[in-house]
């Protein structure tokens, strides 16, 4: 995905949610002010978002490497010039990404679900972003579980044709 597409969709989909929040638990307070703040907020957060994927991506050598790389990731096959020495320790590393991502997203769904619930019992006015929280903390939990569970063979897999390659 480019970079500007990017921006375009993490600016756009933190304004919408955050103006959808908005109106559905204070419909009052959203006006044009409100409008503006949140307008230059989601384009700060999306350029802050974008800079950091651009940085990571320039890190692991540019857009046509992080594509190879990630068409590996999902094909569970490594190119026919993977070069050993490059591929190593990028297979490796994701390999323990997805590892500690199996326990560290249960921790933070933990967290977040019960910051969830407890959101409502400290201002009644808040029980929409209390169940929406917790909705999207469920259904994000189990997609990192599905996801991690099904990269961590084609990891393997991958791991394996290295360790043939020599």
């Amino acid at each position: 995905m480019s970079l500007p597409v990017y921006f375009l969709i993490v600016a756009v989909a933190w304004w919408a949610v955050g103006l959808l929040l908005e109106v559905l638990q204070h419909p009052a307070e959203v006006d044009s002010t409100y409008l503006v703040i949140r307008t230059i907020g989601a384009l700060i957060f999306g350029g802050v978002m974008t800079a950091i994927m651009g940085a990571r991506r320039r890190r692991n050598g540019g857009r046509a490497a992080a594509q190879e790389v990630h068409r590996a990731f999902r094909s569970g096959e490594l190119p026919a010039d993977a070069d050993p020495a490059t591929w190593r320790p990028a297979v490796e590393w994701r390999l323990q990404q997805a590892r500690r991502t199996r326990w560290l997203i249960v921790l933070f769904g933990v967290l977040f679900a019960g910051i969830g619930v407890l959101l409502p019992m400290v201002d009644p006015r808040e029980i929409v972003s209390g169940v929406i929280t917790v909705v999207l903390v469920v259904v994000m939990v189990v997609i990192v579980e599905v996801q991690a569970a099904r990269l961590r063979p084609r990891l393997e897999s991958l791991q394996q044709q290295l360790a043939q390659h020599g």
